[in-house]
């Protein structure tokens, strides 16, 4: 069997951000975390303020990595039969510090990737049917800055660009013990290599959306952006404190 397991750094993140993250939020949404406060003509909510910090996170849809999944099917096509893409869930996470009325400053993180399978039309010596997968899975530490252009409550409109580190792994997989089924070449148009090689490819990345926060309840927000990012569209909630 040749396998090459995936290095992602930053899921070993995940746990501590959110055990840090999660009673800051709790405390945050209001003095009593089990009141929460309607929108109403009375309390019209807060909007963006300057010296807070909005917390958001959520889901993508309309993965630009698709190009990428199928160059690649193209190009295992020929040699094996029954490829089949699983393309991941694009997660978004984003803090934002408002350092003025309209000016936001902030960092964000978001991970995509893709499984390619594929039928490699034959059998172990156990007579096991051999399959074998590629994996890609890239990850973003971005800064970013957003411009919100109303003050308006509960709405929040505002534009954001974002540049930083983006890293990029691909990594295989077969369930055959006695043979290396990948070693021939893949052409992705930017890199010709012979798998098996697990191979990292560090890049700069960036991003520019059009994003809407509405306050549904006192201090928390539903939010969506559209633009170009790991996805052209993504909403999720957020929060402030």
């Amino acid at each position: 069997m040749v396998t090459f397991p995936f290095n992602f750094p930053g899921l070993k993140a995940i746990p501590l951000l959110a055990a840090v993250s999660l009673p800051i939020v709790a405390s945050a949404v209001t003095s009593n975390p089990f009141e929460f406060k309607r929108i109403t003509d009375e309390n019209p909510g807060t909007g963006f303020e300057k010296k807070h910090f909005y917390l958001s996170a959520g889901p993508g849809l309309g993965n630009f990595s698709a190009g990428l999944a199928n160059t690649i099917k193209k190009s295992i096509a020929p040699n094996w039969k029954g490829v089949t893409i699983d393309g991941k869930t694009i997660w978004y996470a984003k803090l934002e510090y408002a350092v003025g009325a309209h000016h936001g400053l902030g960092i964000y993180y978001a991970h995509s990737g893709f499984d390619i399978s594929v039928n490699l039309d034959s059998v172990t010596k156990y007579n096991v049917p051999v399959t074998g997968k590629l994996k890609y899975r890239s990850w973003s530490l971005l800064g970013r800055y957003n411009f919100h252009f109303i003050e308006s409550k509960p709405l929040d409109i505002y534009l954001g660009i974002s540049a930083g580190y983006r890293a990029n792994r691909f990594s295989v997989e077969d369930n055959d013990p006695e043979k290396n089924w990948w070693d021939f070449p893949i052409d992705l148009k930017f890199i010709k290599r012979k798998i098996p090689n697990s191979i990292g490819i560090p890049t700069l990345g960036g991003d520019l959306t059009l994003g809407i926060r509405y306050e549904i309840m006192h201090k928390i927000f539903l939010y969506t952006e559209l633009g170009l990012a790991k996805t052209f569209l993504q909403g999720g909630l957020a929060v402030k404190f």
